[in-house]
C-alpha cells in the first residue's frame, strides 16, 4: 500500500512539474508585437499601459525568453506576472509585467493581445498607418488601428472595447478619454 501511495505521489509530482515547464516553454520562442507598446523603462512596463516615454512598434520581431508566476514577482509592492522579452534587432530586453488588480482579463489573454507567432498584416488607410507609426490617436480612425496604434485600454477604467469611450492613462496621474461613435474616433479628450 505505501508502495502504491508513493508511486501515485511521484506520478502527480511529475505530472505537476511537466505542466509547470509546460507552461512556460509553450510561451518561448519568436513572436511578433501585435500593438504598439510603450515604455519608459524597458524593464518597467505595466499592464496599467501608461503612454509615456518610447514605443516598440506593432509587427516588431521578438524573442520571447519566458514568463514569471505571479508567487515570483513583487514590482513596487504588486504581485503580478511578467513576460521576458527581446529585440534581436537592437539587443533591447523588455519586461512586461500583468498586475491583476489593473486588470479584468487573464495573464494568457494579455499575452495574447500583445504578441502573435506570426507576423501581422495591417490594412488601415493611409491616415491611421501615419498615427500608428506615430503611436496617436486622430479622429475617424476605426477601433482596431486605435488598439494597434495606442494597444488596448486598461481592462479596469474600459472594461469591454465595444464600448463607445476608452480611457488610457497617459501617466500615473493623467488619463486621456477617447469616444466613438459606432467605429470612428469622434473625440480624444486629455
Amino acid at each position: 500500500m505505501k508502495t502504491i501511495m508513493k508511486r501515485r505521489k511521484a506520478v502527480v509530482g511529475a505530472v505537476v512539474l511537466f505542466a509547470a515547464l509546460g507552461s512556460y516553454a509553450m510561451n518561448q520562442g519568436t513572436y511578433y508585437t501585435k500593438v504598439n507598446i510603450w515604455y519608459e523603462n524597458p524593464e518597467k512596463i505595466f499592464s496599467t499601459n501608461y503612454h509615456v516615454g518610447r514605443i516598440l512598434k506593432a509587427g516588431t520581431k521578438v524573442i520571447v525568453t519566458g514568463t514569471d508566476s505571479g508567487d515570483q514577482v513583487r514590482v513596487s509592492g504588486l504581485g503580478g506576472r511578467q513576460i521576458r522579452f527581446t529585440d534581436p534587432e537592437t539587443a533591447i530586453s523588455y519586461i512586461m509585467t500583468y498586475v491583476p488588480r489593473h486588470s479584468s482579463i487573464s495573464f494568457e489573454e494579455y499575452f495574447e493581445r500583445h504578441f502573435s507567432e506570426t507576423e501581422p498584416v495591417f490594412s488601415f488607410s493611409k491616415k491611421e498607418m501615419e498615427h500608428i507609426r506615430r503611436g496617436t490617436i486622430g479622429e475617424g480612425m476605426c477601433k482596431e488601428a486605435v488598439i494597434v496604434a495606442y494597444g488596448y485600454p486598461p481592462s479596469h477604467k474600459t472594461p469591454s472595447v465595444k464600448l463607445d469611450l476608452w480611457i488610457y492613462w497617459v501617466s500615473r496621474y493623467n488619463t486621456r478619454h477617447v469616444r466613438f461613435d459606432g467605429d470612428k474616433v469622434f473625440e480624444v479628450v486629455n
